[in-house]
């Protein structure tokens, strides 16, 4: 992602050449020797420098959200089975844990899915194909 924020000084700041006519406007910056700053912009600055040294990470869910899964142990289903995680656990990898099931983010998208339609649309998909 593009950093948005820069050093000025003691503290971080955006220019105001970086502002356009669809985001928010500011008449005291008037020019492109003028900068927004202040407690956004630094917390805008933390998150860029914690993105940039690997440490940020977007979780697809939460724990308490609901989780489609269109695969039983052996074999696919006829319906997608709702569960709900109980557990994120990130250690060099992100697992999300249910009652009975664990994932990884990679399984996202073809064994776990994130709202119900998908997990039918990816079923219906697999019948198609004949692949269930």
């Amino acid at each position: 992602m593009e950093r948005l924020t820069f050093k000025f000084g003691d503290k971080y700041a955006v220019k105001c050449t970086d502002v356009n006519e669809n985001t928010y406007y500011d008449k005291n910056c008037k020019n492109a020797e003028s900068y927004y700053q202040g407690k956004a912009i630094d917390k805008l600055a933390h998150y860029e420098d914690l993105e940039e040294k690997g440490l940020l990470i977007e979780l697809p869910c939460n724990v308490g959200d609901s989780v489609y899964f269109i695969k039983s142990y052996f074999s696919y289903c006829k319906e997608p089975i709702e569960e709900k995680v109980d557990r994120i656990i990130i250690t060099n990898i992100v697992t999300f844990k249910t009652e009975n099931r664990t994932f990884c983010l990679n399984d996202i998208g073809t064994k776990v899915f994130l709202t119900k339609s998908e997990a039918e649309q990816a079923l219906a998909e697999m019948e198609k194909n004949e692949q269930i």
